[in-house]
């Protein structure tokens, strides 16, 4: 009966630690993943309009871009950037919100402007 109870402890032991492990890895890689150079890429159609680097900016200002296809406003703060004003119909560049990671890019389709944000040094495709 006691070497069971020995064993109980020594597995529980074991998943414990490896928990603990696991948990501080995931903590490691999503502070050094936020805390990456981040570079925003604003693009219109296949042409890059602006690169900005995220983490140099310590106020926040406002981008108005105007093409023959419409206008948007882009709003920058340190760590993020969005749309939040069109005059697309569907507005789902405002509805996007801010982003400040590669998981997903502000696109205005009917205005063909995307922006991505990249670490620094990231190679970007694009294409609308």
């Amino acid at each position: 009966m006691e070497r069971k109870h020995i064993k109980s402890t020594v597995i529980l032991a074991f998943v414990t630690l490896l928990i603990f492990v696991v948990s501080g890895a995931a903590a490691w890689y999503s502070y050094h993943k936020n805390n990456a150079d981040k570079t925003a890429y604003i693009y219109h159609g296949d042409e890059l309009l602006y690169t900005i680097d995220l983490n140099a900016v310590t106020e926040p200002y406002t981008i108005e871009i105007n093409t023959e296809d419409g206008s948007n406003t882009v709003e920058v703060h340190s760590g993020a950037i969005g749309v939040t004003d069109a005059d697309c119909p569907d507005r789902i560049c405002v509805d996007t919100g801010f982003i400040g990671d590669g998981a997903m890019p502000v696109i205005c389709v009917p205005h063909r402007l995307m922006i991505v944000v990249r670490d620094r040094g990231g190679d970007v495709d694009v294409q609308i």
